[in-house]
Parts: structure tokens; C-alpha cells; sequence
């Protein structure tokens, strides 16, 4: 079977599984500026994979994909990352020198990473530092859906199910036909305005 004939569900969970993996991103420098050309090719890749207009909304993306927006999942990993060296049990260099990189916060990857987080996930430094932030993947999707207005969530409902409908060569709906391609308008119409 062609991976065009597939159907969307299908095309994100390979999506997901095969180039959502990003190993070593917890290492990447977040401020610079080539993550962000990663971000907008990823995005680019989601877009194309959901046969959606280019010109979608970014918001919709993680919510239709069931991820999260791919920088904030960058984050999310480095932050674990760096929290697992200030707390490893294995080295007390590896933690001196973290807590190292940390406190020059401009001068080192590892610093600059800590404080990208805390601003991208509204943390303080100091709660970070300690460890008492809650690092497990419920939080960082309630953080991206806490930040959703209802407005988007209804667009996004109403995305899903043209996505569903459009499966479908045509829908009988009320005895009125809709062909793909007018799907595919309804769905450009709510994407992109």
C-alpha cells in the first residue's frame, strides 16, 4: 500500500514515530536561530503529511497531531536533560559543573538552555534549580492547552471532523453530496483565517 492511500490517522503515528524522534536535540543551543528553521520544516512535513493548506495555523498543528508544538517539545527535553545532570547520582563533577553552567547563565549552552525554558514554560529559575517542577508529559500538554482559546479549540473540533469527512470520496449528509474537493475548502477556509 502507497503511503498516500493511508488514512490521516495512520500518516501522523508513522509521522510521529519516524520524525519526531529529534535524538540529541537536548543538547541543541534553544536560542539558536537554526532551531527555528527546523521548527518551520517540521511543520511544513505535519502540514503536507495531513494534506492541509500551507498557510494553516500553528496552533492546529500539535492539537490535531496529538503533540506538542515542536519547539516546546525541544524544551521539554532539554530541561529534562539539564535537571537529570544538576541531579545525577553518578558524578559530583557532572553536577558541579552544571550548577556551574547555570549560575554564568550567558556563557554557557547549558545556562542559556535552563533560561530559555523557564521563559518558554513560565518557570522560575529557582524552582527549576531545586527541582520542584513537575517534568512529566501531562504537564507540558496541559501548559500548550491551557494556552488555547476556546475559539481555536472549536476550529480545531471543526478541522477534525472535515478530516474524518474527507477520508471519504463523498458524505451523504441530510441527502446532500460534499466531494473532496469542497472539503478540502471548508477545511483551507478554517485553516487559514
Amino acid at each position: 500500500m502507497l503511503f498516500k492511500q493511508l488514512n490521516c490517522a495512520t500518516k501522523i503515528e508513522l509521522f510521529k514515530s519516524y520524525c519526531s524522534s529529534i535524538f540529541g536535540s537536548e543538547l541543541w543551543s534553544l536560542d539558536d536561530p537554526g532551531i527555528e528553521l527546523f521548527c518551520v520544516a517540521w511543520r511544513k512535513g505535519l502540514r503536507r503529511v495531513m494534506c492541509l493548506p500551507s498557510a494553516t495555523h500553528c496552533y492546529l498543528l500539535p492539537l490535531l497531531s496529538g503533540t506538542l508544538p515542536i519547539f516546546a517539545e525541544i524544551c521539554k527535553r532539554s530541561a529534562r536533560f539539564v535537571l537529570s545532570c544538576l541531579f545525577s547520582r553518578s558524578s559530583l563533577l557532572l553536577r558541579s559543573i552544571t550548577r556551574h553552567g547555570i549560575a554564568d547563565r550567558y556563557d554557557s549552552v547549558i545556562g542559556r538552555n535552563a533560561l530559555v525554558c523557564c521563559k518558554w514554560f513560565d518557570w522560575s529559575l529557582t524552582d527549576f534549580i531545586h527541582g520542584t517542577l513537575t517534568l512529566s508529559n501531562t504537564y507540558f500538554r496541559l501548559h500548550f492547552l491551557n494556552k488555547i482559546t476556546d475559539a481555536q479549540r472549536q476550529s480545531e473540533l471543526f478541522v477534525h471532523e472535515l478530516l474524518d469527512l474527507r477520508e471519504h470520496s463523498s458524505i451523504l449528509t441530510n441527502g446532500m453530496t460534499l466531494l473532496r474537493s469542497e472539503i478540502d475548502s471548508l477545511i483551507a477556509s478554517v485553516c487559514c483565517t
